[in-house]
């Protein structure tokens, strides 16, 4: 066999070889020495750009790892298996080579024939936690702490839950269509990665998630309760937005919630909620929660304002747009600053919205008319865009000097970050 020695040829010619590899063989390349893993880390800093976000597939006991391209394509990085499972009999391997990955020993193979023939790496079942934790945080520091990190699976069940339990820096979680799990895995895991963006499934827990889990500081959830989960929610939730379809509910754990909004003493980060009950023989007690709540109407001579909000939705799409649109003549008052949110309650759904203002400004309602409130619509962006509008407005503030701006006087959703290049 040929070998070729990449470092004695010149560094552009190094750039070139590695820049032509797919991320799979990057993570083979880097398993050869540090100063193989330096350089494509190097590569990384450069093309980064191209890459939407990193995502982990939990399936079968199993987890693979798949970089996503801004243009809709993927890239497979590798494939962790235990070897317990049929599939390590049913494919032949080609043995690569034993790698130390923070002190411990990883055998890497390649199937020699699949769909996708990316790099293996098979664990020991009793490990399972501890080594997918290791490979895991081998690839953060291969391609970046800086990039998006998501967690997919079709179904995740019991074992899927536990081998996933350690795993950090994840920033959005999609359970998929089923999951059933254990709360004391889901507490370690957003214990590993809090403060998530955005979390998404349809969830069966067994057991009660922690009152103080950091499930509750994701920023936006979208959960499809097939158990108990709302109710732990609506005392507890942190982030800004809830979207909840539960089975049952207490019309009790809704007018905790207003009443505990009212009085400042939880939800400040509050923007939107919405719980839809599913069951047909359960529904809400509109007259108590109006009458708990103090829920005030509008007078018939005042136009509701309209709460707009398009937010980033994660599901099993790669990206797209949910659009909230809601009015109520009903609404509620903060006690601390007289701040207003619109309530709406029927039967089977409960809505509340949460503005900016204050009563004598919800109930003027001169806002629109005075051009105080603007809605911003999704952008295509793309890496070109990008860095010319950085360009415009580095010449921009060199130009321009900064005024005063005053807040907004509405929060509608997310303002527009900065991508992490």
């Amino acid at each position: 066999m040929t070998t070729i020695k990449l470092f004695s040829f010149p560094y552009t010619v190094q750039r070139t070889i590695f820049q032509t590899m797919g991320y799979d063989d990057l993570f083979l390349i880097s398993l050869c020495s540090k100063n193989t893993k330096r350089f494509v880390k190097f590569i990384q800093k450069s093309s980064s750009k191209n890459i939407a976000y990193i995502k982990c597939y939990a399936r079968f006991e199993g987890l693979s790892v798949t970089v996503v391209m801004r243009n809709n394509e993927f890239s497979p990085v590798l494939v962790l298996q235990p070897h317990s499972v049929p599939y390590f009999n049913s494919v032949g391997w080609q043995y690569i080579h034993q790698t130390e990955i923070a002190g411990r020993n990883f055998d890497v193979f390649l199937p020699v024939y699949g769909e996708f023939l990316r790099p293996t790496i098979f664990y020991d079942s009793d490990d399972g936690e501890e080594d997918v934790e290791t490979i895991h945080s081998y690839i953060c520091d291969l391609f970046g702490y800086d990039k998006e990190y998501r967690l997919e699976a079709d179904g995740f069940f019991y074992t899927e839950a536990k081998l996933v339990s350690r795993l950090k820096n994840i920033n959005i979680t999609n359970f998929g269509f089923r999951a059933i799990c254990d709360a004391e895995d889901i507490d370690s895991f957003f214990s590993a990665s809090p403060n998530q963006k955005f979390v998404t499934g349809s969830i069966e827990l067994c057991g009660e998630l922690r009152e103080n889990s950091e499930f509750y500081q994701t920023d936006i959830i979208d959960i499809y309760d097939n158990d108990s989960m709302t109710s732990g929610i609506l005392k507890n939730f942190n982030g800004r937005k809830a979207f909840l379809s539960v089975k049952t509910i207490e019309t009790s754990d809704i007018t905790q919630l207003i009443n505990r909004w009212k009085s400042n003493e939880e939800f400040q980060n509050l923007e939107f909620l919405t719980v839809q009950i599913r069951n047909l023989d359960a529904s809400f007690d509109i007259d108590e929660i109006k009458s708990f709540c103090d829920v005030k109407e509008l007078d018939p001579s005042n136009e509701p304002l309209v709460y707009k909000g398009e937010i980033e939705f994660f599901g099993y799409s790669l990206l797209s747009w949910k659009l909230t649109e809601f009015s109520s003549r009903g609404y509620v008052v903060r006690d601390s600053d007289q701040h207003v949110a619109s309530v709406s309650i029927h039967e089977k759904q409960f809505v509340i919205a949460v503005w900016n203002i204050t009563k004598k400004e919800f109930l003027e309602n001169k806002l629109i008319a005075e051009g105080k409130i603007t809605f911003k619509k999704p952008v295509k962006r793309t890496v070109d865009a990008d860095s010319a509008d950085e360009e415009a407005e580095k010449k921009k503030k060199k130009s321009t000097p900064t005024p005063t701006v005053k807040k907004g006087l509405l929060s509608f959703g997310d303002d527009e970050e900065e991508e992490d290049c």
